[in-house]
């Protein structure tokens, strides 16, 4: 029931967007816009939390379908390792943070890719 209702709440609301001039035109400025975001932290959680960001996730902020969703053509995942990791320590954790995101490009090519 309550499915149903959230699924009549979305229809209610896409028909209110489409007929809204203000949505209309904030969609059509959109589509021809490149989204960027410079520093998205998500490789923390994949590399911690063996996490996959193929599906919407629960509690998260970024993932592939929210950020294909946003427009989002442009996102830099960011392999920030925190200042508690010395020296060696700090090296390491960067480059295991590099094998999540190539993983990522692996696993999903159609999806995301690394820009050169």
């Amino acid at each position: 029931m309550l499915r149903r209702a959230l699924c009549l709440l979305c229809l209610l609301n896409a028909v209110a967007s489409a007929a809204d001039p203000v949505a209309r035109a904030a969609e059509k400025l959109q589509a021809g816009l490149i989204g960027i975001d410079t520093h998205i932290d998500v490789m923390q959680r994949v590399l911690n939390e063996k996490l996959s960001i193929a599906a919407q996730l629960a509690n998260g902020h970024v993932d592939l379908p929210r950020l294909r969703e946003g427009g989002m053509r442009a996102p830099f995942f960011a392999l920030w390792v925190p200042t508690f990791y010395p020296g060696s320590e700090a090296i390491r954790r960067t480059l295991q943070l590099r094998e999540s995101a190539e993983r990522l490009f692996q696993t999903f090519p159609d999806q995301v890719e690394l820009a050169t």
